[in-house]
């Protein structure tokens, strides 16, 4: 989250404390760290995380500065994502099985079921 100034630059100078908000109809819950200090103009909000699916902005405010709102966005599940589910063999002796290419690295796993997120 960059501060600008009236003309859409970066404002350097200064040290303030950014304070995001989740605002939309989607009844999800905004987590980790909320509010995060400048460094050179800009806030970084590493480990952000929301709760449900659905349309959004985000609301940055900070105390002395005029807030602003993200442009909407989806969050979540939706089409061409899929989730997988795999059989973790870390205990079970090697019976000649051959590992398929997709399996997480470094793991003795086989898929179990591949079927789009959220159903």
């Amino acid at each position: 989250m960059a501060v600008q100034d009236a003309a859409g630059r970066t404002v350097r100078a200064g040290r303030f404390d950014v304070t995001l908000a989740l605002e939309g109809p989607g009844g999800g819950r905004l987590g980790g760290a909320l509010t995060a200090p400048t460094v050179n103009g800009i806030a970084t909000f590493s480990d952000l995380t929301l709760d449900q699916p659905g349309r959004y902005t985000l609301a940055a405010t900070a105390p002395g500065l005029s807030g602003v709102s993200s442009a909407s966005f989806q969050a979540g599940p939706g089409a061409g994502i899929m989730c997988e589910r795999w059989l973790d063999l870390k205990d079970v002796s090697d019976v000649g099985l051959t590992m398929p290419q997709s399996a997480p690295a470094g793991r003795r796993c086989l898929p179990r079921w591949k079927r789009p997120c959220g159903r």
